[in-house]
C-alpha cells in the first residue's frame, strides 16, 4: 500500500516539476515530453532493482485516466471555428501534407512495415503523429491496446529524429527551398493566438471557475467515454478479460469527439490555462508509461522504430514540397503547414520567427489545432485500412 501510494505522488509530482521548470536548459532540449519520458525510464529502473515483481496495475491505470484527461483540455484550447477564416492557399497546403503522409505511410507499409508485427499500428500511429501531435499517436496506440514498451518505443523514435527534423525545418528548410517554392501572398489572421503558445504560464489556479469547470467537464467526458465503453462490453456479453478491450478506446474516441463539441463552447475555449492543462495531463501519461517499461525490450525494437518514423518524415515531406510546387504553393506556407502537422501548434511560434514568417503565424496555430482535432481519427482509419493489406 505505501509503495503504490509514492508511486502514485511520483506520478503526479514529477510532471508538475517538469512543467514548472521546462524552461531550463535540459528540458527545453529535449522537450517536456522527453524529460518526463526519461525520468520514467530512470524510475523504472530503480524499480527493477528494489521490485523484481513490481505490480504497475496502478501505473497504467493513471496513464490511461491521464491522457484522457489530456485530449479534452487540449481540444478546449483549439478554437475550431477560426479554421473557416483560414484562406484557400493554407488549407491546401495542409490537405497536401496530410495526402503526403497517407502516401509515405503506405509505401513503407507494402515494402517493410507490415512485415513487422504490429506494423498496421506503428503505421496508423505515425499518421497521427504527422497530422497531428503526440497526443494522438499516444490515443492511437492505446485504442488498439498496444503494450507500453512499443510505445515509449515510438515516443522516443520521434522525440529522437523529431529534434533533427526541427532543426532542419529552422535553419535549413528555407534556404533549399526558397528557390523551388517561389513564395505567394498569404493574409494574416488578426486573432487571439496566446492560448495556442507554449508559454502560457507556469500555472493554474483552482480559484478560476473556468479552470475548475473545464477540468470538470474534461472529467465528465472521461467518465461518459468510460461509461459507453463499458456499457458496449456489457452489450457484447461481459466476456471475462475483455473489458479493457472495450474501455480504452471508446475512451480515446469518445474524449475527443466530446472535446471538439466542448470547443466550440467560448466559455470553454477562452480559458487560456487549457493548453496547460492538457499538457500537464499528457506529461503525466509520458511519465506513467515510461516508469513501467521494460527497458530490455525497448533496445531491442527501438531501431526498427527510429528507422519507420524518420523514413516517414523524410518521405512524406519530400512528397509535400513536390505538390506544394505542383501547385504553386509557397516556401513559407508549405513549411508552416508542415511544421503544423508534423509537431502542432506548439511549435508554430518557433519556425514562424526564424524563417522570417510571423505573418503565417496565426495561420500556422489554427492548422495546428485543427490537426489535434483530426489526427486520431485518421490514424484510427488508417490502421483499419492497411489491414485490408496484411
Amino acid at each position: 500500500m505505501i509503495i503504490k501510494l509514492i508511486e502514485i505522488i511520483l506520478i503526479f509530482t514529477i510532471p508538475l516539476l517538469i512543467l514548472r521548470f521546462r524552461s531550463t536548459k535540459v528540458i527545453s532540449l529535449i522537450s517536456t515530453v522527453g524529460a518526463a519520458y526519461l525520468a520514467g525510464m530512470i524510475i523504472s529502473i530503480a524499480a527493477s532493482f528494489v521490485l523484481p515483481t513490481r505490480d504497475v496495475s496502478v501505473s497504467e491505470i493513471l496513464a490511461y485516466v491521464s491522457i484522457s484527461l489530456a485530449i479534452p483540455l487540449l481540444l478546449f484550447s483549439n478554437n475550431i471555428k477560426n479554421v473557416l477564416r483560414l484562406s484557400k492557399t493554407t488549407l491546401l497546403s495542409f490537405l497536401l501534407l496530410i495526402i503526403s503522409v497517407l502516401t509515405a505511410t503506405f509505401a513503407l507499409f507494402i515494402v517493410f512495415t507490415r512485415k513487422l508485427k504490429f506494423g498496421e499500428i506503428f503505421s496508423g500511429m505515425a499518421v497521427a503523429l504527422y497530422t497531428g501531435g503526440t497526443p494522438n499517436l499516444n490515443a492511437v496506440a492505446c485504442v488498439f491496446n498496444l503494450d507500453s514498451n512499443l510505445i515509449l518505443a515510438a515516443n522516443i523514435s520521434d522525440i529522437l529524429f523529431g529534434g533533427l527534423f526541427y532543426v532542419f525545418l529552422m535553419f535549413a528548410a528555407k534556404p533549399l527551398l526558397s528557390g523551388f517554392l517561389k513564395n505567394g501572398s498569404e493574409a494574416q489572421l488578426y486573432i487571439d493566438d496566446s492560448a495556442n503558445t507554449e508559454d502560457i504560464g507556469i500555472s493554474f489556479s483552482f480559484r478560476s471557475k473556468g479552470v475548475v469547470r473545464n477540468l470538470c467537464l474534461s472529467a465528465l467526458s472521461l467518465i461518459v467515454s468510460a461509461g459507453a465503453g463499458i456499457l458496449l462490453w456489457v452489450l457484447k456479453g461481459s466476456v471475462d478479460g475483455t473489458l479493457t478491450n472495450y474501455v480504452v478506446p471508446s475512451l480515446m474516441i469518445g474524449t475527443t469527439v466530446l472535446g471538439i463539441a466542448l470547443s466550440f463552447s467560448t466559455k470553454v475555449c477562452s480559458v487560456k490555462e487549457n493548453n496547460l492543462m492538457g499538457k500537464y495531463f499528457a506529461t503525466v501519461f509520458s511519465f506513467a508509461i515510461a516508469s513501467i517499461i521494460d527497458i530490455s525490450k525497448i533496445a531491442a525494437i527501438s531501431l526498427r522504430m527510429f528507422a519507420v518514423y524518420a523514413i516517414i518524415t523524410t518521405a512524406a515531406f519530400i512528397i509535400h514540397v513536390l505538390l506544394c510546387k505542383v501547385f504553386r504553393i509557397g516556401a513559407d506556407t508549405m513549411i508552416i503547414t508542415s511544421t503544423a502537422g508534423i509537431f502542432g501548434p506548439a511549435f508554430i511560434p518557433g519556425i514562424s520567427k526564424a524563417i522570417k514568417a510571423d505573418y503565417l503565424l496565426a495561420s500556422g496555430l489554427i492548422i495546428g489545432s485543427l490537426g489535434y482535432t483530426i489526427g486520431t481519427f485518421l490514424g484510427i482509419g488508417y490502421t483499419y485500412f492497411l489491414t485490408l493489406f496484411i
